[in-house]
């Protein structure tokens, strides 16, 4: 794995060069956003594409595998099958399934991105925050032992 900076929120929100000249899609911006802001996250290449069905997730992280929806509407439906998939897809390569939700905006920096968790393991992520919060990193150790990608479930 190469390197990771610390998350920047402000480094997401600055185009890239690629961005500025090249047209791209909504989800190609929210894919990268993805990769940038996830810990060791890379871009499934081709994950989309119906004739290579191995390609598993749209941004493949250290400890998640994330499935990405982008619209320009005001709003978007869930399909209950996508957060099924990328639940199997995750367990099958041994990582956390995540879904991430984007709202493209005519301007760059209005764009909003949501990121979501089966609700047990978004209840074991805020419970590791709070206890490294409140200074108990055995705590929050123990804890971090029970996520399904550090423990190979």
């Amino acid at each position: 794995m190469k390197p990771r900076t610390p998350y920047d929120p402000a480094a997401l929100r600055r185009p890239s060069l690629a961005a500025v000249c090249l047209p791209v899609k909504g989800f190609e911006v929210q894919e990268r956003l993805i990769a940038r802001a996830t810990p060791g996250g890379e871009r499934v290449r081709g994950s989309g594409c119906s004739t290579r069905p191995g390609r598993k997730g749209d941004v493949r992280g250290d400890l998640t595998l994330n499935e990405g929806k982008t619209t320009a509407k005001a709003s978007i439906t869930i399909e209950r099958a996508w957060l099924a998939k990328i639940k199997v897809e995750a367990a099958d390569v041994g990582l956390c399934p995540a879904f991430t939700l984007g709202f493209d905006a005519p301007r760059p920096g209005d764009r909003e991105d949501w990121k979501a968790y089966p609700l047990g393991l978004a209840n074991l992520l805020e419970s590791i925050a709070a206890a490294v919060l409140a200074g108990d990193l055995d705590g929050a150790r123990e804890m971090a032992d029970r996520v399904p990608a550090r423990s190979g479930a």
